[in-house]
């Protein structure tokens, strides 16, 4: 039951924002979503539908969400049902009432009885009720002649402006200034840290858009073509909002609308006028566009903006009907998802919306799909990370890949970095999911355009794998504005699997340098940790000293002992003593109380040098007991050396 109830939140998600997205039903779509929200008892869930249209999300992900969680915790057990009837309202009625029906029953029994009765010719009351009864009007479904043995459901669909109906008064249609893009196919596009969830960035001109001043002048059907996520609704509706001018109408139908009286309507009306086809299979057809309706808008000088798809335009466009023929008469444009150097140029001059800007810097699929694509793998990976979630290893390993690309690994990052760098963060490797299943969800395209991995191939280490990640660019850039600092754990797990690429080791050191030195000198004692690291990696052991002396004066005793055999091998042991004794008093290491012990024979030696050079006898004894027991040893145990064990045992790490 679950499952069937998560199945009905996905499809009552998809069917609302599908809904959203039609202009001439948004508003009915709003309000009957809204009453739904009131009879589950949930009213504080239908001010989202109500409130102000800048604050209303348009994202599938989100709204599975909150229809599962009323699903799974209201007190109406109607509330299933009611969703369902929703779905098959807005949705298409044969799929969506199946599909929907069988996820509010669960495993009871329906038996359905959908015979359409008409409204009696003669009587007002059916035949064996009393005469006074008031008759039915319109659409009926008759149960009173059923027997039922389990829970139903009736679902009643509504279909706007069917054939004869009125369309709506041109001088009521809304200018472009009044319209929002969203609702008309545009896809929205969130700020950083979800703010002005609806408002669209500013239009950056695509390169076709200066052969398409004046259009409307010499065509009269404009098709804007392009593939998943180009851009193609945006640079249409510019056309459409351009041939018009402000104080233009627009009118943008929902599918199936019966477009055959749009002349009537519009004939004698002053002004400019446009017709909006999004998806333009929806609205062709008899009562649709087509040939005629054209001509006929044509000579009212009303011109018509359409979108299709690039495969749906070739199906259409050298195929054998009518669609052909209308194609054909088409003035047809297409929109890139790659973007060219003058688009990009234009679009470094927007610096003002933090969203272009990260398209600018991290768009490598294209501008349009990194803005439009963003918010939806943003949402998934969110929700991948809940507490049910089936892909909690893919999630992590997503975590992961953004964080070590936040560290500058900007090129493919192997499996076995990935697997590394997931173990940074205290948990054990959620079960259930191995590696392959986790990148292959990770992986798998959204809206045919990318996941939220990216396969590449894979860099040259010797373990034989030939496929590589790297995050999509729109995490990268959402993570880098709102998420925590990335640990420690695994900026060292970053240096330490870049090693085999010389250029992403460079690259995550100049990294690591630039994001921990500003927090060094602010008295970040990890920041001061990882910056005598990187010196020390580099055998640069004036920085490490540097670093590592500052973090221990502040506290970190952890590190007091790197200090002072540093300072004992530069032969200052008397500097090192200090270091050396809260070392041992922190943790009695026996490397570390060795150190001490050399210390102090370090210091002794030096002293009893000194008297024994001014003359003092028992001085002179003790420093020759000293050395004749030094040249007993078998193992010559130097007092001072060249280079810390520390050092070395680094070193040998990275030979092995």
């Amino acid at each position: 039951m679950e499952r069937e109830l998560e199945d009905l939140a996905a499809r009552g998600a998809r069917t609302l924002v599908a809904g959203l997205h039609r202009s001439g039903e948004a508003a009915l779509v709003r309000e009957a979503f809204a009453t739904w929200f009131e009879r589950a008892g949930w009213a504080d869930r239908s001010e989202l539908l109500r409130g102000p249209a800048s604050r209303l999300s348009y994202s599938n992900t989100r709204w599975t969400g909150v229809f599962l969680d009323v699903l799974t915790n209201s007190a109406d057990h109607e509330a299933a049902g009611g969703l369902a009837a929703l779905i098959g309202r807005f949705s298409e009625p044969a799929e969506a009432r199946r599909t929907a029906e069988r996820a509010a029953l669960g495993t009871g029994r329906i038996l359905k009885r959908d015979k359409v009765v008409p409204p009696p010719a003669e009587k007002p009351g059916a035949p064996g009720e009393p005469a006074d009864r008031p008759g039915v009007a319109g659409d009926h479904v008759d149960f009173r002649q059923g027997s039922f043995h389990g829970p139903v459901v009736g679902s009643q669909h509504t279909y706007v402006n069917h054939p004869g109906a009125a369309l709506p008064d041109p001088g009521r249609w809304p200018t472009p200034d009044e319209i929002d893009p969203v609702t008309l196919g545009v896809r929205p596009t969130r700020r950083p840290g979800g703010a002005d969830l609806a408002r669209l960035p500013a239009y950056v001109e695509r390169d076709i858009d200066a052969g398409l001043h004046g259009w409307h002048e010499r065509d009269g059907l404009l098709v804007v073509t392009g593939g998943p996520l180009s851009g193609k609704s945006r640079t249409a509706w510019s056309a459409a909002a351009r041939a018009v001018g402000h104080s233009g109408r627009v009118f943008a139908p929902a599918p199936g609308t019966d477009l055959r009286g749009l002349p009537e309507a519009l004939h004698g009306r002053a002004g400019r006028h446009v017709l909006w086809l999004d998806q333009l299979e929806d609205h062709l057809g008899e009562h649709g566009l087509n040939l005629g309706l054209l001509g006929r808008l044509s000579a009212l000088h009303v011109p018509v903006v359409a979108t299709l798809r690039d495969e749906v335009y070739e199906e259409h466009r050298f195929g054998d009907g009518p669609a052909s023929k209308l194609l054909a008469r088409a003035r047809v444009a297409r929109v890139g998802s790659r973007w060219s150097e003058d688009e990009l140029a234009r679009l470094a001059g927007h610096r003002d919306d933090d969203r272009l800007a990260d398209a600018r810097e991290w768009s490598d699929e294209g501008v349009t799909q990194f803005l439009a694509l963003g918010p939806e793998l943003e949402d998934l990976w969110h929700s991948s990370g809940w507490s049910n979630s089936r892909h909690p290893y893919g999630h992590l390993l997503v975590r992961a890949a953004v964080d070590l690309a936040r560290c500058g690994v900007t090129g493919g990052m192997p499996g076995r970095l990935l697997r590394e760098a997931a173990s940074c963060y205290g948990r054990r490797r959620p079960g259930g999911e191995s590696f392959q299943e986790a990148t292959a969800w990770a992986a798998a395209p959204r809206h045919g355009v990318a996941g939220l991995l990216v396969p590449v191939p894979g860099p040259d280490t010797g373990e034989g794998e030939a496929t590589a990640w790297r995050p999509y660019g729109s995490l990268v850039a959402q993570a880098r504005r709102t998420s925590a600092p990335v640990r420690a754990a695994l900026w060292r797990c970053a240096l330490e699997g870049t090693r085999h690429d010389a250029d992403a080791h460079h690259d995550v050191r100049r990294t690591a340098h630039a994001v921990f030195a500003p927090r060094a000198e602010a008295g970040d004692t990890e920041a001061m940790h990882l910056l005598g690291e990187l010196g020390a990696e580099v055998e640069d052991e004036a920085t490490a000293l540097e670093w590592f002396r500052r973090a221990a004066d502040a506290g970190r005793t952890d590190l007091a002992a790197r200090v002072g055999e540093l300072l004992l091998g530069q032969g200052k042991a008397e500097q090192a003593l200090p270091y050396l004794r809260a070392a041992v008093a922190d943790a009695p290491q026996a490397h570390v109380t060795h150190l001490l012990g050399r210390a102090h024979l370090v210091l002794a030696e030096h002293w009893l040098r000194t008297a024994a050079e001014s003359g003092h006898e028992e001085a002179a004894a003790r420093l020759r007991e000293l050395r004749a027991g030094r040249l007993k040893n078998t193992a010559p145990a130097q007092l001072s050396y060249d280079r810390p064990t520390w050092a070395v045992d680094t070193r040998r790490e990275r030979d092995r």
